[in-house]
């Protein structure tokens, strides 16, 4: 028997007696399995229905009169419900006419034990099978009508964004792209490629592979969206957003913005950076900073007051991990400090002993460059 589920199954008999012979048999079967309700008559079987789910019907064929079980298979035959017919009739057209209304199994009278368990062990066991595929069924054509609907989204998405379009496989290997408008991408050759080998900043790349993780990992068919920020600390900022579509692809949106049309100047009391010309000055003093240098100075004034881990600065400054015992930050640090600290008030430059270090000030703005003419 399907011994790890119980079904409830609905016995309609006008015969009290054989009502109660029949129930004794199914509790022999298998007394967990089965919970079964009795009706006597016909208007009594609907009653039940009408209140109750039900896994399978066991119809007497003559019910009280002037009903059959015709009758009854004819009001249930919406409910995708499984008919068995007890019968002492032998007559072929009473069989044919059953088969005709749906009628899955007969018993004959009087019901064997061994006959019942093994008819209805295979009408349960079809009506399992047939309720697992129509839910199958259901579900695919659920997420076929969602990608499709993803799809359309999509398109109307790709149509109407000017920025670059990249559409990676689950690997995350560029499959597409559309526009390129900052030539992020540089030639055609770079379809096929996986996403680390990408000309792309090194810290975009983190992102767009943080993004699609997480995209992927959404665990929903429906449409999802990501944003996230990424800065390369010259005058870029890049803005992400992902979108799934089939067979665990990709969709990535980025837009480039140029921070010098917002400001081009970042200012704390008397030390100032441009980022038009990348020039640092101190009061009256042209402070000549190299490139790490000047990346880690503007990862400070984009982060007044705040705590930067050293584990932070070597992803920013540098791009990448170097071994803890490098000390490349500490000593990045003490140049810079010799260079923009010594000899002026305020100091910057603060050590988070056991963290990291901080720019402390109470004085910072930005704003943009007074261009005379």
């Amino acid at each position: 028997m399907e011994s790890q589920a119980s079904y409830r199954l609905l016995l309609v008999e006008d015969s009290e007696e054989q009502r109660l012979i029949v129930e004794q048999m199914l509790l022999q079967i298998d007394s967990e399995s089965y919970q079964v309700d009795s009706a006597a008559t016909y208007a009594e079987a609907l009653t039940f229905i009408q209140r109750h789910s039900y896994d399978m019907l066991l119809i007497d064929f003559y019910l009280d009169s002037p009903h059959t079980a015709l009758d009854l298979m004819q009001e249930v035959r919406l409910l995708n419900l499984p008919v068995v017919v007890i019968t002492a009739d032998e007559d072929r057209t009473v069989f044919l006419q059953c088969f005709q209304k749906g009628a899955k199994e007969f018993l004959n009278k009087p019901v064997n034990l061994v006959e019942m368990q093994v008819r209805l062990r295979s009408v349960l066991h079809a009506r399992n099978y047939e309720r697992s595929l129509l839910e199958e069924i259901q579900e695919r054509r659920r997420i076929e009508m969602q990608l499709r609907q993803q799809e359309r989204m999509n398109r109307i998405l790709v149509e109407a964004f000017p920025h670059l379009i990249m559409r990676f496989d689950q690997d995350n290997i560029l499959l597409d792209y559309k526009n390129d408008p900052d030539c992020l991408l540089g030639p055609p050759g770079t379809k096929g490629k996986f996403l680390r080998e990408l000309p792309l900043p090194e810290n975009l790349r983190r992102q767009i592979s943080q993004l699609t993780h997480l995209v992927r990992e959404s665990n929903t068919d429906e449409e999802v969206s990501y944003s996230t920020r990424n800065e390369d600390f010259e005058l870029t900022r890049y803005e992400l957003q992902g979108y799934p579509s089939e067979s665990k692809e990709v969709i990535v949106f980025l837009r480039t913005y140029n921070e010098q049309d917002e400001y081009s100047l970042l200012t704390a009391h008397n030390l100032t950076i441009n980022l038009s010309n990348k020039e640092v000055r101190r009061g009256s003093s042209t402070i000549y900073l190299n490139r790490k240098e000047y990346r880690m100075l503007l990862y400070f004034m984009k982060n007044p007051n705040r705590i930067l881990s050293k584990d932070m600065i070597l992803n920013t400054v540098w791009g990448h991990d170097y071994e803890p015992e490098a000390r490349v930050v500490d000593t990045l640090i003490a140049r810079l400090r010799k260079k923009i600290d010594q000899g002026f008030e305020p100091k910057f430059i603060s050590t988070e002993r056991g963290v990291g270090y901080s720019f402390r000030t109470s004085d910072w703005r930005k704003g943009r460059e007074v261009v005379h003419d």
